[in-house]
């Protein structure tokens, strides 16, 4: 029987004001009334029974997911830190084979909008379909709309794999975000997909995977943080771990990695920017994505407010967004660089913003 991972670690800090330490992107209703996490839950739950899904997510904001999430409280895994999404996937595929024995596994970001759940439940089952008959890893490529430099892509052999009612390749290589010129390359080709952060594989085939191309890493999980209860050996052992994608880890160094050619619609919520491909923009191509917004002679700015109002006047091209006690004021074309900005309040003395 499936079980799904949800990955919900990670500040978010690409979208400051709003998301911050204590309360991160993945807690946020940004397009709808339901958090990002509480959407991914949904969908899961049509995947799965609700007791075969986990969490996986820093060590404090655990009682948080518990009491927001109708599962097992011990479904709530706890990184001791943050080291990214091979360390992560490491520690919870360990955890769950201990538990439940060799599951197959989906593992979905919890930070994505998808509108379309029927197309993306079709194509979950459609990778279950193919691992019940193959052994490999499968990660959902969604077929390019348009020349993209916020995702990374995956290129796909020319040939199917063999012949199903839906289409399956290997999978030749991961590229990390490209320049616009390299995207435009990409998408006239026809051979690259956007890569989606979503997997699934047989729990025993990851970890063998994962002992394989990061040794280090899967001995400390292994043999020390699973077995000591000492949360300071566990934070220690963790801290250690280079901080190290799934994808640069393990997925480019294996040789089974299929990918699922998918066409349902698609967002990872990455930064602000990423509003533009959710929301209907107004005639200046201004989009209000919550708030009372008010403007003369403005073009083409996002707005977010949670409370009062903003006011624009001759502006153009900027993001602007106020939470709490802060205001972002941004250019679109700078839109990377929160991420930077959010560092320098810890560096300059404002880490009470943060």
């Amino acid at each position: 029987m499936p079980s799904v991972i949800i990955m919900a670690g990670g500040v978010g800090e690409r979208f400051w004001p709003v998301s911050r330490q204590d309360n991160p992107k993945q807690f946020l209703s940004l397009s709808d009334d339901n958090t990002l996490l509480e959407a991914t839950f949904e969908r899961a739950k049509k995947i799965v029974s609700p007791d075969r899904i986990f969490i996986i997510t820093t060590e404090q904001y655990v009682e948080k997911i518990q009491l927001l999430l109708p599962i097992p409280k011990e479904n709530v895994i706890g990184e001791p830190c943050g080291r990214n999404t091979a360390p992560c996937l490491g520690l919870s595929v360990s955890i769950l084979m201990e538990r439940l024995g060799d599951d197959t596994i989906a593992v979905l970001p919890s930070d994505h909008l998808i509108l379309d759940e029927e197309g993306f439940l079709r194509e979950m089952f459609n990778a279950f379909d193919f691992l019940s008959q193959h052994e490999g890893t499968i990660t959902f490529g969604i077929v390019p709309t348009r020349p993209e430099t916020g995702y990374g892509y995956i290129l796909r052999d020319q040939d199917v794999v063999d012949q199903k009612p839906y289409s399956i390749y290997k999978a030749l290589k991961f590229v990390e975000k490209p320049r616009l010129e390299k995207a435009q390359e990409y998408v006239r080709s026809g051979l690259y997909l956007w890569n989606s952060g979503m997997f699934v594989f047989r729990a025993s085939y990851f970890i063998n995977l994962f002992k394989t191309c990061l040794p280090n890493i899967y001995d400390g999980i292994v043999n020390i943080i699973l077995k000591t209860e000492d949360k300071t050996i566990q934070r220690k052992t963790y801290e250690c771990f280079p901080s190290i994608s799934v994808d640069y880890g393990i997925m480019e160094n294996s040789k089974e990695i299929f990918v699922l050619a998918v066409q349902f619609p698609w967002n990872d919520l990455g930064n602000w920017l990423s509003f533009e491909n959710v929301f209907d923009s107004d005639r200046e191509g201004n989009i209000v994505i919550k708030g009372d917004f008010i403007s003369i002679d403005t073009k083409d700015t996002i707005v977010y407010v949670d409370e009062g109002l903003i006011a624009a006047v001759g502006v153009k091209n900027l993001i602007i967004a106020k939470s709490g006690n802060s205001l972002l004021v941004c250019s679109k074309e700078h839109s990377q660089d929160i991420k930077n900005l959010v560092k320098k309040l810890e560096t300059s003395g404002h880490d009470k913003y943060r």
